[in-house]
């Protein structure tokens, strides 16, 4: 968790409609005309409008942004610590699972950003083993405290949301 880092969000959710859409694709205009005052407030998508935009293939087999709502819903899917040293174990049910399969075909694992999230995805399935052996391919040493903590919760068997210190 890094909550003081801004996320600027590729895909919203229209107040009006419930529709998320791809903010990037949208016609982009500057206006200080109080007409722009009548367009629909956006949020970012729930939980439930993740799963829809992922099952209705908004991300029309655009691989990066299927794995940018995966991750997403992903995270939205995760229960959140507050204190420091709290953890709350995690019961994946069939969504979590569905979604944690679907994004572990997408990612690169030739990639080390991608194998620490590979390594956390197993963790939180539970799947410790493959979670260590992901570990041990990350060569990036700007990735070690992160590598090393992920190490830690796994030889504690602990598959809930860890801090990163």
């Amino acid at each position: 968790m890094a909550p003081m880092l801004p996320d600027i969000p590729r895909f919203s959710k229209c107040y009006q409609c419930g529709a998320v859409f791809n903010v990037e694709l949208c016609e982009k205009t500057e206006s200080e005309h109080e007409s722009t005052d009548r367009y629909p407030e956006v949020s970012l998508p729930d939980k439930e409008g993740l799963m829809s935009a992922i099952e209705n293939n908004i991300y029309k087999d655009n691989i990066d942004d299927e794995i940018y709502l995966r991750i997403k819903l992903w995270q939205e899917m995760n229960p959140r610590p507050f204190q420091i040293n709290e953890t709350v174990m995690l019961e994946p049910d069939e969504n979590y699972r569905n979604n944690a399969q679907a994004l572990l075909k997408l990612l690169d694992p030739d990639e080390d950003y991608n194998l620490l999230i590979i390594a956390e995805i197993h963790r939180n399935l539970s799947e410790f083993k493959e979670s260590l052996a992901s570990l041990a391919k990350i060569s990036d040493i700007t990735l070690k405290d992160r590598t090393k903590q992920i190490k830690n919760a796994c030889k504690k068997r602990i598959n809930g949301v860890i801090r990163f210190q």
